[in-house]
């Protein structure tokens, strides 16, 4: 599994780990209801090139930091 949109279910936590061995390149958990912040299993996935996180309306975007640095796109905005 390369690429995982779980965006638009109305999720309102996320699994609590992720494998590290995942060949996940792109995961969109945007339009959702989750809060918070990601998880360290997510921001540390090896192999992961894009992220879309925004319009959760309750998930914390203040510490985009720890994001890994090899993301090529990310989307945190709010909706």
């Amino acid at each position: 599994l390369q690429i995982l949109n779980l965006s638009h279910n109305q999720f309102d936590m996320l699994f609590p780990s992720f494998p590290p061995s995942s060949l996940l390149i792109s995961l969109d958990l945007s339009y959702n209801d989750l809060s918070g912040w990601l998880p360290e299993s997510i921001i540390s996935l090896p192999h992961l090139k894009s992220l879309y996180f925004g319009c959760n309306p309750s998930m914390s975007d203040e510490d985009t930091t720890k994001l890994n640095s090899s993301l090529i796109n990310t989307d945190y905005g709010r909706c």
